[in-house]
């Protein structure tokens, strides 16, 4: 998918890249609408000033701090680290190995169809089938409906036991006994929840029918075949043993994100380590073949509700077609993307959770095929007065209009319940939204942006100048609130999850879950949007996006 980015209040995701900036509407060049392909030479170049626009206007802590990889039919054609990679000054190279997180989805799912090539498993097996003792309102859901999130199993990684004990090493077992007994969140096939659960549940499946241990199937029958040097499953250690992972802090700073997983706890969901040059061979062999037979990569990349397939997200226009899927754990942030048409492949990653890799993904494919590139949408920004700061602060209420739109938009009741008052605030000559941790800054068009959500908002105002209205605003959705008198100031707290195909539409809310700034320690590849955030160090950390 070509698009998104996670953090926000409203969000979205369109990438060939889950809550931005980055468009939510999926998008595939055409390279015959202005000219072929970039030769490498000229890409470079341009590549690299398209990087250099990332955190130009806001900031290092929105530059881009990884490694990026582009290649055509296996070969490089870009490949370059930016940043530091620690404290140390190691640079970022092809062959740093780092957490994928839900990128683990797409192997997971390449190993149960190895299994159905060798008569061990059907897809529309249940899931008692092979874990006879697996008892659960979950026994009957099949294979098939576990590798395309319709399961309606409650992702493990957004209960409170789970995120104040991820620290831990976990057993197989472990894992599945955290939602073993959880009530489905809906009639089997009928909807999409993205859920870590029902990866989890597949590792247990691979392990049962091939008679080995997850890490050894994936190893021998799916890693091997694809000629990967740097990559596997290992239960033990912490996901920032290696390099330290960011995240942007209330002060829109980087700080170390806070957040250090146990790697066992991502198991098959999101728990392989790999780099950038392994994952882009890994996506150059499914297309070449070299994993699965004809037969099972179709079915790898064919997708059901919300344009997911198995693993992968599928996104189609003009009558092309790009996989994608994200990954995001512990400060780590990672996005794979592949033209088949053109035996394109890009992979980028970053250590700071908060960048906007949809965003850049999406710019190099454009590049790539020689169009215009998807905008870095960084405005200027601008110092507030006294007198200025002082109009806009206030307590605001969800208008009619507003709750219309954000309805519209998928928002479940619970959320218009939360959020129907947001509180403006001046702490030391800066705006907060009360409660929520959001640093509201200026920009020079007028408006007010939360840069680490990549949320903006317009504002209306009265002959004084004084702010009437906010109108919270991402990609095309626009949701109205109006002054209201004070209130005895409360927390507020924001959490949209929006689906991974479309645009993150619908929303799901999860009412377990605390503020963060995104989407995936459960892993949902299309990003959401979270419209609140508490300092770094007490946000949800799920594990494993």
């Amino acid at each position: 998918m070509l698009g998104q980015t996670r953090r926000g209040l409203l969000v979205g995701t369109a990438l060939l890249v889950g809550c931005a900036a980055p468009s939510t509407t999926p998008h595939v060049a055409d390279p015959n609408r202005h000219h072929p392909p970039t030769r490498a030479p000229d890409v470079s170049s341009r590549i690299d000033g398209y990087v250099a626009q990332f955190g130009k206007n806001w900031g290092d802590a929105f530059r881009f701090n990884g490694y990026l990889l582009v290649t055509r039919s296996g070969r490089p054609i870009y490949g370059r680290g930016f940043g530091r990679a620690d404290e140390e000054g190691r640079p970022f190279e092809a062959t740093t190995v780092f957490p994928i997180a839900s990128n683990t989805k797409g192997f997971t799912a390449a190993a149960i169809l190895r299994l159905a090539e060798q008569g061990k498993l059907d897809v529309q097996d249940r899931v008692v089938d092979h874990l006879p003792d697996y008892e659960g309102p979950a026994t009957a859901v099949t294979i098939h409906q576990l590798l395309t999130h319709t399961a309606g199993l409650p992702s493990y990684t957004k209960f409170e036991d789970y995120v104040h004990t991820q620290s831990r090493a976990r057993s197989v077992d472990e894992i599945v006994d955290l939602f073993r007994t959880r009530p489905l969140l809906f009639p089997p096939g009928e909807q999409f929840s993205y859920s870590n659960s029902g990866y989890a549940l597949l590792g247990a499946i691979v392990e049962a029918a091939s008679g080995s241990t997850y890490r050894e199937f994936l190893a021998a029958e799916v890693i091997a075949p694809a000629g990967l040097q740097h990559t596997g499953y290992a239960p033990t250690g912490h996901c920032q043993d290696e390099l330290p992972g960011f995240a942007v802090g209330d002060a829109e700073r980087l700080q170390l994100d806070d957040q250090n997983t146990h790697m066992s706890n991502g198991f098959s969901a999101g728990g392989v380590r790999s780099t950038a040059a392994d994952l882009a061979a890994w996506g150059t062999a499914l297309l070449d073949g070299r994993v699965l037979q004809a037969s099972s990569t179709e079915a790898l990349f064919s997708p059901e509700q919300e344009r997911y397939a198995y693993g992968w997200e599928i996104w189609e226009e003009d009558g092309r077609r790009a996989y994608s899927h994200d990954g995001l754990i512990c400060g780590f942030t990672n996005r794979i993307a592949l033209l088949p048409e053109h035996e394109l492949v890009v992979v980028a990653w970053a250590n700071n959770r908060d960048f906007a890799i949809d965003t850049l993904v999406r710019g190099v494919l454009e590049l790539v095929l020689g169009e215009a590139p998807h905008p870095v949408d960084e405005p200027p920004l601008v110092e507030l007065t006294e007198k200025e700061r002082h109009d806009i602060v206030g307590r605001y209420q969800l208008t009619e209009q507003g709750r219309a739109a954000a309805t519209d938009a998928g928002a479940p009741q619970s959320w218009l319940e939360t959020v129907s008052t947001l509180v403006v605030v001046d702490r030391e000559g800066e705006l907060h939204l009360d409660g929520l941790g959001g640093l509201l800054s200026a920009t020079a068009d007028g408006a007010l942006v939360v840069r680490s959500w990549r949320v903006d908002f317009r504002l209306e105002r009265d002959e004084g100048g004084r702010v009437t209205k906010l109108h919270l605003r991402q990609d095309d959705i626009s949701i109205e609130y109006a002054r209201v008198p004070p209130a005895p100031p409360q927390g507020v707290t924001l959490c949209w999850s929006r689906s991974p195909g479309s645009g993150r539409h619908p929303f799901e809310h999860d009412p377990n879950s605390r503020p963060r700034e995104h989407h995936e320690q459960d892993g949902d590849p299309r990003g959401r949007v979270v419209a609140g955030r508490e300092p770094t160090d007490q946000r949800e950390r799920n594990g494993v996006e």
